[in-house]
């Protein structure tokens, strides 16, 4: 099985947290990735041997749906 280097940014741009996943595929090595994401971070990356496979940036604008009794921030 691949390993898999996630990496987590903050709006800035800045590396915060990071750490290495051994995975069947990139499918999983995507779910783990989103399961472990710190608070604060705003963007993450997936990387294999080198190279960027996936990268997830945060949408302009983007709010987190209203939910009864909590409030947007």
């Amino acid at each position: 099985m691949p390993n898999y280097d996630v990496r987590y940014l903050d709006h800035h741009g800045v590396l915060t947290h990071a750490f290495r996943a051994t995975c069947d595929d990139e499918t999983r090595a995507r779910i783990v990735a989103h399961a472990m994401k710190p608070s604060g971070c705003q963007q993450l990356e997936i990387w294999i041997a080198g190279s960027l496979i996936y990268q997830r940036a945060p949408s302009v604008g983007a709010r987190r749906p209203s939910v009864a009794g909590w409030k947007n921030e």
